[in-house]
């Protein structure tokens, strides 16, 4: 696995599990900034053609397809694009 493809799950998996502890205290403003980072993670991997959804734990990979409910007209952006 390279380099960029071990940082995004790095990443995305930090953030997946902020996000679930923020909806399970019901902070709403830190599940805002943990969507909207899940969100650029998940454009920035399907710009590179990576499916974000296949590095997440399991467990934390239903938070990645629940995004495209919070943006309005969004498609599945964890769907990768081809080049």
């Amino acid at each position: 696995m390279g380099e960029f493809v071990s940082g995004l799950r790095e990443r995305a998996t930090g953030t997946a599990q902020s996000l679930a502890a923020a909806r399970d205290t019901g902070d709403d403003y830190a599940v805002e900034v943990h969507t909207a980072e899940l969100l650029d993670l998940t454009r920035l991997a399907s710009e590179h053609g990576v499916d974000l959804r296949s590095l997440v734990p399991d467990e934390l990979g239903g938070v990645l397809i629940d995004l495209t409910a919070h943006e309005p007209g969004a498609r599945d952006l964890a769907e990768p694009t081809a080049c």
